[in-house]
């Protein structure tokens, strides 16, 4: 994002799930973060109640988007993919998806429980679409974009 910043006007939207600002947050002018506790998925109940913050989560992207309206913007992985997808359509822009971890493929446990399955086959199914509708596909690896069955 430095780099970036010395010929492009860019601004970086991250969440600060401790809650807390530090003065190592502060110090490019180009980062925004959204200073709301949440628990990791790792913490008791951690998943949840993280969960249940996305949505707010969501919003504050959404309205600095309608604030700054960038030409371009990258989506990480399959949990924002989703907002920066309408943002796409609503303001005609670019979107750059970069997946690091197929989360369906990471996240999801593999059993024959009829639940995961679904839950298996819903998030492959939104990263295969928004990988074959967003304007660029970044991946870790050839071994990575084979997985996806068509990619921009």
């Amino acid at each position: 994002m430095q780099s970036l910043s010395k010929r492009y006007s860019i601004i970086g939207l991250g969440w600060n799930r401790k809650g807390k600002q530090t003065k190592t947050e502060n110090v490019h002018n180009f980062l925004q973060l959204f200073n709301f506790r949440a628990a990791y998925a790792y913490e008791k109940h951690g998943t949840f109640y993280l969960l249940a913050k996305v949505p707010f989560f969501w919003l504050w992207i959404f309205c600095k988007l309608c604030i700054y309206r960038p030409k371009a913007v990258h989506a990480s992985d399959v949990s924002t993919v989703l907002l920066y997808y309408i943002y796409k359509i609503l303001f005609r822009r670019k979107v750059v998806f970069d997946v690091v971890d197929r989360y369906s493929m990471v996240y999801t446990p593999k059993n024959k429980n009829i639940f995961f399955r679904i839950l298996y086959s819903f998030v492959n199914t939104l990263e295969e679409y928004f990988a074959s509708r967003s304007d660029y596909l970044l991946v870790v690896s050839d071994k990575m974009l084979s997985t996806f069955r068509t990619r921009p």
